[in-house]
């Protein structure tokens, strides 16, 4: 039986997903939201697909794992191997 605190980091962790889709594949949750819509309610009592896309549009990903985003906090440069 998971924990109030397990139950809380595997919603967390869905969200992420929900959102994570939302910024690479815009167009995906279109046909959620006509849903909801059409339906007047939400899918399994979690807010509302239009809210995760809504929160997605306004608010920037600013942590990313990706190396080509990687930049030189001290100089505003890529990082990069320094030569001497």
């Amino acid at each position: 039986m998971q924990t109030e605190a397990e139950k809380l980091k595997t919603e967390l962790e869905r969200r992420a997903i929900r959102e994570r889709i939302a910024r690479d594949n815009p167009d995906v949750p279109l046909w959620w939201i006509n849903e909801e819509s059409a339906l007047g309610k939400t899918f399994a009592m979690r807010e509302s697909v239009s809210d995760i896309v809504e929160y997605v549009q306004r608010t920037p990903m600013l942590i990313t794992d990706d190396p080509v985003d990687e930049y030189d906090v001290e100089c505003g440069l890529h990082c990069a191997l320094e030569v001497e």
